[in-house]
């Protein structure tokens, strides 16, 4: 689990478990597709109507793109796996992952700034192919996702995946509420089918604030286990 400020967030699509000592900042919900009871920290959004606020679970996209990475990895094409200059591996996981994160957190706060690891250029280095695939995984990821509407249900272009990839290169100064994001944290032990996360935390005027991380491969031994996975 990862720990902030005596909070223990721990998420995954096919099970969660949480605890936290602030609970006047949590709320519990459970989803009745997949029997999942999910305790979130809620951030309230002036910035999507200017006269009463809007909660957000953070949750609710790490949760979809945890779904997505999971359909990349099994389905997972080594041809698809690019070296950056530092010689680290990066994939049409973490490029899609921090393309659906980052364009919905944009949507929903369009003041905040965003810091995460990919970039539009590195996609266009990793290839055409890659690039295609990209744009398929995210459109349909976000057709599929809770927040869809007839907007998001439509195929999303080239210019519009790079504008959300190229939302993480913030540096870090002058922001006042700042998400970071590492879209596949551990992508050795994704492109070998076995454990790693998406992170995500939000951080305002230079305090934590909240932490979810996404871990599609990390069965939970206190929960029985799910009929179907997610």
């Amino acid at each position: 689990p990862l720990q902030l400020k005596n909070t223990f967030v721990y998420f995954s699509p096919r099970h969660s478990s949480h605890t936290a000592t602030n609970h006047e900042s949590l709320q519990r919900r459970e989803t009745p597709c997949n029997r999942r009871y999910v305790i979130d920290h809620y951030i309230p959004s002036p910035c999507i109507h200017q006269h009463s606020s809007t909660t957000f679970y953070p949750s609710t996209v790490v949760h979809a793109a945890s779904a997505l990475s999971k359909s990349v990895q099994n389905a997972l094409d080594p041809s698809l796996t690019y070296s950056k200059a530092d010689a680290s591996p990066v994939t049409v996981a973490d490029f899609s992952v921090q393309a659906l994160i980052l364009g919905r957190l944009k949507e929903l706060f369009p003041q905040d700034r965003f810091i995460a690891e990919e970039s539009s250029a590195a996609m266009r280095k990793a290839g055409e192919t890659t690039m295609e695939e990209v744009r398929r995984r995210v459109s349909a990821a976000r057709k599929a996702s809770s927040w869809a509407t007839e907007e998001t249900k439509a195929e999303m272009t080239d210019a519009e995946i790079a504008e959300c990839l190229d939302l993480g290169g913030f540096e870090g100064k002058g922001g006042e509420r700042v998400w970071m994001l590492d879209p596949i944290d551990g992508t050795k032990g994704f492109l070998g089918k076995q454990q790693y996360c998406i992170a995500l935390a939000f951080v305002d005027h230079g305090r934590v604030q909240v932490g979810v991380l996404g871990c599609p491969n990390l069965v939970l031994p206190s929960l029985p286990p799910l009929p179907t996975p997610v």
